[in-house]
């Protein structure tokens, strides 16, 4: 997604305060991209236990499954998916993302499982394209606040 209008600030502010303001505009558009992006879907079957012998993934813990005596098994092994997305930015863009191991077969457009499709995950370029015309729109608001001081 790109943004234009720097120049229009930088003429009204100058370089500095125009880069201050723009910086904290792209971070609250990445802001709004990560918290659209980091909402899980509803559980589902995958996530219950299935009864015994069952297997099911555990959000926050990881695969789980039921032993013969009653009790549980598993292996910690989430990474925590939805608290890992995160926002950098500086005066000329932001980057919203996740270094968790299994967040590309969970959430890249390119490389969702069609499982994770299937249970309704949400993923990055349909992040983009949901909150491009709000994020535009919060920037083209706070530009001309900017403007019509």
């Amino acid at each position: 997604m790109k943004l234009e209008g720097l120049d229009k600030l930088e003429r009204k502010l100058g370089p500095l305060r125009a880069g201050k303001h723009w910086k904290q505009l792209l971070e609250s558009g990445g802001d709004m991209l990560r918290d659209y992006i980091n909402v899980y879907p509803p559980l589902s079957n995958a996530n219950t236990k299935q009864g015994p012998g069952g297997r099911w993934y555990e959000r926050g813990y990881g695969p789980r499954w039921a032993r013969k005596d009653g009790s549980v098994g598993g292996m910690k092994t989430s990474e925590d998916l939805r608290h890992s997305w995160a926002v950098s930015a500086n005066s000329k863009r932001a980057i919203v993302g996740t270094n968790v191991s299994y967040a590309k077969a969970v959430q890249s457009a390119e490389h969702q499982a069609p499982f994770h499709a299937k249970r309704g995950w949400p993923t990055d370029q349909e992040a983009i394209d949901k909150m491009r015309p709000k994020i535009l729109d919060m920037v083209r608001r706070e530009i001309n606040r900017i403007l019509s001081r």
